[in-house]
């Protein structure tokens, strides 16, 4: 997979095209904290974006060419301190706020709104241990099947309170705790707007 080294810097990348399809794994892995803006991410249809724990911000003017997985952890046993990840445009697959067979020793952080799409959009991470709490906002004109608090894959936990605050868009399901994974900590889920036919 490419990983770009990390400068300790945050930085806007806007215009044009950028190609991914030529990944290795299918895997693109950020080494700094990255704003997206009127931009077209060309992936292919399995690719993964990792914000590795870097500050991530996809802008409601952001077209992607293929639905991908968006994690704001990392992969594979590379541990971070908390993730930052918002998303107002673009369709995916699943949305993770936590990792992928990784620990995420603090918090997560993840907020859905503008015109963004997915399947299934979680505060934790699939195969994740989180130390901290998940906090994950659902708003705007977002839409997804189930929103869930915790994590997805048995064998996960979630340490700290996992928190749903809904303040808009459409899903089929909003959960407070997790998919399959042990819930360790108590679950919150604040709804004050939005469309959803379960809770």
């Amino acid at each position: 997979s490419f990983t770009w080294n990390n400068h300790n810097k945050f930085i806007t990348i806007t215009g044009g095209t950028l190609d991914a399809t030529a990944l290795s794994n299918s895997r693109l892995v950020l080494g700094d904290g990255v704003s997206f803006e009127n931009i077209t991410l060309k992936f292919d249809a399995d690719d993964t974006l990792y914000a590795n724990g870097n500050k991530l911000v996809i802008n409601e003017n952001v077209t992607l060419t293929n639905a991908i997985t968006v994690y704001g952890g990392s992969y594979e046993n590379k541990s971070v301190y908390g993730t930052d990840v918002t998303i107002k445009g673009g369709t995916y697959k699943n949305i993770y706020g936590g990792s992928n067979e990784a620990t995420v020793f603090g918090d997560t952080n993840v907020t859905v709104g503008g015109t963004a799409t997915a399947e299934d959009v979680y505060g934790g991470g699939s195969i994740c241990t989180i130390k901290g709490s998940t906090n994950l906002t659902f708003e705007g004109n977002a839409s997804a099947n189930y929103i869930y608090g915790g994590c997805e894959v048995s064998g996960s936990g979630v340490s700290g309170g996992t928190n749903v605050n809904f303040k808009g868009g459409t899903c089929t399901g909003v959960y407070g705790g997790s998919k399959y994974a042990t819930q360790n900590s108590g679950t919150k889920v604040r709804m004050t707007g939005g469309t959803t036919e379960e809770v």
